[in-house]
């Protein structure tokens, strides 16, 4: 099973490295809240899978409601036994037993009442990690490495880019990191809700930060081949927590 303590120390490590070489930058600002959402989450999921007193108390209350009726059932079953009213114990028992069933209907509907809120706080949570990854995805868009080679007239609208092949390597691969990070996060709470809805939505965002990340590394592939002499690799890679 994956650390939660390992992502966190790994988002908080990625954050200083890229606040070191562009700080005050986007960028250092997406990594801080990818560091939020590897803290949080730990949080999170502590609270989430502690149990809901407020639903387990209504539970207990309406179960102990079922046994007082079935006691009562029993008890009025032994006076009109005993007084041979078979006929007046029958209208009794029929609304009692309905009233037996309709509690008991409720009380699974409570129990997954408490499911379904749960399980809807993951799934926004899950949605903000998908949405942070998008982020991520629009802070690499700009960073064309054919500008550094190719350098056309630029026209009013055209990004200013002003780092060199090292740093645009560099800017690449941090936002692959933080993609990575990103996914670990989800897998995170994956390990801890086995609801299909949960488990389709980190699925979902483990495909689309490998699909963002495949865009980087083409990327830096580009880069490496038209500027080979170079250097595009990065003198801080992440490593192990």
């Amino acid at each position: 099973m994956i650390d939660s303590q390992h992502i966190i120390v790994t988002a908080a490590r990625l954050r200083a490295r890229i606040g070191a070489r562009f700080p005050g930058s986007g960028l250092y600002g997406v990594a801080e809240k990818v560091r939020i959402e590897a803290v949080s989450a730990e949080e999170q999921i502590r609270r989430l899978t502690r149990p809901n007193w407020f639903f387990r108390g209504i539970n207990v209350l309406l179960l102990a409601g079922i046994i007082a009726i079935l006691f009562y059932i029993f008890t009025h079953f032994q006076m009109r036994l005993h007084a041979q009213d078979v006929e007046g114990f029958i209208q009794f028992l029929e609304p009692a037993l309905g009233s037996i069933v309709f509690i008991g209907a409720f009380i699974w509907t409570l129990v997954n009442l408490e499911d379904r809120w749960r399980n809807a706080k993951v799934v926004a949570v899950l949605h903000q990690l998908r949405s942070l990854a998008h982020v991520i995805d629009m802070h690499q868009l700009a960073k064309d490495p054919e500008r550094l080679v190719h350098r056309g007239p630029d026209t009013a609208f055209s990004y200013k880019n002003e780092m060199n092949a090292f740093q645009l390597g560099r800017y690449l691969d941090y936002c692959s990191d933080l993609l990575s990070v990103l996914s670990k996060v989800g897998v995170l709470w994956a390990q801890h809700f086995t609801n299909p809805d949960i488990q389709r939505a980190v699925d979902q965002i483990e495909n689309l930060t490998n699909g963002l990340s495949r865009k980087i590394w083409q990327k830096l592939t580009l880069l490496g081949r038209l500027l080979p002499d170079e250097k595009v690799g990065g003198d801080d890679q992440p490593g192990p927590a």
